[in-house]
C-alpha cells in the first residue's frame, strides 16, 4: 500500500506499508523537491519469507498478523492503541528486515514516514526486480497512469490486487 498526503502545510508525506499485508514489490520516488525526498518501498519479494501461518492460500501474498489472528497486540488495537504499547512483532520484524524503509506495524513512523517539499511528481513503480513498470505520476491532485510492460502481456498476474491511497490534507 502506497500512502500519501498531499498538500500538508508545506510539505508531503508519503510511505509504503506492510501493516496490512504485503502482496508484489513496490517502491515510490519522489521527483524534484526538497528535504528528505527519498526512495521507498520493498524490492523483496516477501511472498517467499512469508511466515506459513500468515499465506495466502493461493501463494501470492501474505496476510498480516492482524488479519490472521485479530488479536488487540497485533491489530494495535484497545489497550495496544499506543506507540508504547504497540511494539514490533516477530511477524512485523521478518518484513522490517527485508523492508527497512516500509511501515511494518502501525506506529513504524521513525524509519517509514517520508515528507518532500515542493516535489513535482511521485513515481510508482510495481515489480521492479521483474521488469513490469507501472509508473503512477501524482502530481498535486491529478494522477495520470502510464503502463509499460518489458514482457509479454500474459505474463502479468491479474491475482496481484494493488491497493494505493491519495488523501488530501
Amino acid at each position: 500500500l502506497a500512502e500519501f498526503t498531499l498538500g500538508s502545510g508545506t510539505q508531503d508525506f508519503y510511505d509504503v506499508s506492510l501493516v496490512d499485508g504485503y502482496n508484489l514489490q513496490m517502491i515510490v520516488e519522489a521527483s524534484g523537491g526538497s528535504g528528505e525526498c527519498g526512495t521507498t518501498g520493498c524490492i523483496d519479494d516477501l511472498n517467499r519469507r512469508c511466515p506459513s501461518e500468515l499465506k495466502v492460500a493461493d501463494g501470492g501474498g501474505c496476510k498480516s498478523a492482524c488479519d490472521t489472528f485479530g488479536t488487540p497486540e497485533f491489530c494495535c488495537k484497545g489497550a495496544f492503541d499506543s506507540p508504547a504499547a504497540c511494539r514490533p512483532t516477530a511477524y512485523s520484524e521478518v518484513f522490517k528486515s527485508a523492508c527497512p524503509k516500509s511501515y511494518s506495524y502501525a506506529y513504524d513512523d521513525a524509519t517509514s514516514t517520508f515528507t518532500c517539499m515542493g516535489a513535482t511528481d511521485y513515481v510508482i513503480i510495481f515489480c521492479p526486480t521483474r521488469r513490469y513498470y507501472f509508473y503512477i505520476f501524482i502530481n498535486y491532485y491529478y494522477i495520470i497512469f502510464i503502463f509499460l510492460l518489458y514482457y509479454a502481456f500474459k505474463t502479468f498476474s491479474y491475482s496481484n490486487v494493488i491497493f494505493f491511497s491519495v488523501s488530501e490534507a
